[in-house]
């Protein structure tokens, strides 16, 4: 049997649509997750980006809409709203449920300070979940894009929401993925900014990027060490953030130093997109693309699983 091929991709609102086009066909994916997914705004020629590509691919898709984004004299041309934005997953296989949810943790105040970012919109950071019924299991899949205009405890916050549903879920649905674009960007240059790190982790966390600091305290921590998160509750995270972020069996598939983005000429990078898996079987290909970022400004991830 033909192994079972997952891709993440941030498409960067889908500006340059026919490229990711091309390249997702290239891939013949059983199961993507993308994030910044826009519908009709501006700035993406006001098309339904989502749609173009399911059909494109002739696959079932699923969106949760996070943002209405407001046309603005605020904004650039090449931020321009009018519509709205959000995350998808699309599939070859049929969705047995879709949810949206949205998370507890909710860091900007979109409805108060948007302006301030230049991106006047409305809404809330929501997680996408289905599950797939494939030919021989069930799948239930994440796909999460976390707060950039934090730091990193609310974006452990954000995971941790997610920690809590696949444990709950767990009996039911064994096999999961999670997967995204965590803005795993508190580090290097970042640390410097009022915008990007907002917290004391900035400093708490120094001589470890953001991924080897969030794989050091939260992904090696589990319920053998007890039922609340040790090192969160040394750090002075919330208590429900503490109890939920203990990792209940998520692998990530790539490599911490990985990197997915590059910003501000080359001086800034950062891995900020992964593929966390549970009892998915063996991983018989990886591989990462757009190289040159010109379909997006996020390479995107493929894995490849031998399902039993």
């Amino acid at each position: 049997m033909a192994p079972l091929r997952v891709v993440q991709w941030n498409i960067e609102r889908g500006y340059q649509l026919q490229k990711i086009r091309e390249q997702l066909l290239a891939l013949d994916a059983d199961l993507i997750s993308v994030q910044e997914v826009d519908v009709h705004c501006e700035r993406s020629g006001w098309v339904d980006v989502g749609v173009e590509l399911a059909q494109s691919l002739h696959m079932n898709y699923a969106f949760v809409c996070e943002f209405e984004e407001l046309h603005s004299p605020l904004r650039s041309a090449h931020d321009q709203g009018g519509g709205v934005h959000g995350n998808a997953i699309l599939s070859r296989y049929d969705f047995k449920e879709i949810r949206g949810v949205k998370h507890s943790c909710q860091p900007v105040d979109w409805y108060r300070d948007g302006a301030e970012y230049r991106e006047p919109r409305r809404g809330h950071r929501y997680w996408l979940s289905v599950v797939l019924s494939c030919p021989t299991c069930e799948i239930l899949c994440y796909c999460v894009h976390f707060e950039v205009f934090c730091g990193i405890k609310a974006r452990v916050c954000q995971l941790a929401d997610v920690f809590a549903d696949a444990r709950q879920l767990e009996v039911k649905y064994p096999r999961q993925l999670l997967v995204g674009d965590l803005n795993t960007m508190g580090h290097t240059l970042a640390r410097l900014s009022p915008k990007y790190c907002v917290d004391k982790m900035r400093w708490l966390s120094l001589w470890r990027t953001e991924p080897w600091w969030l794989y050091d305290n939260v992904l090696r921590v589990t319920r053998e060490q007890g039922d609340v998160n040790p090192n969160l509750v040394r750090l002075g995270f919330p208590e429900h953030c503490c109890r939920d972020a203990i990792n209940p069996g998520f692998i990530e598939c790539f490599d911490l130093d990985d990197i997915t983005l590059i910003n501000y000429w080359g001086f800034y990078k950062a891995k900020l997109d992964w593929v966390l898996v549970r009892q998915m079987g063996t991983v018989v290909e990886k591989r990462m693309g757009n190289e040159d970022y010109s379909a997006s400004d996020h390479k995107w991830l493929c894995v490849g699983f031998a399902v039993v």
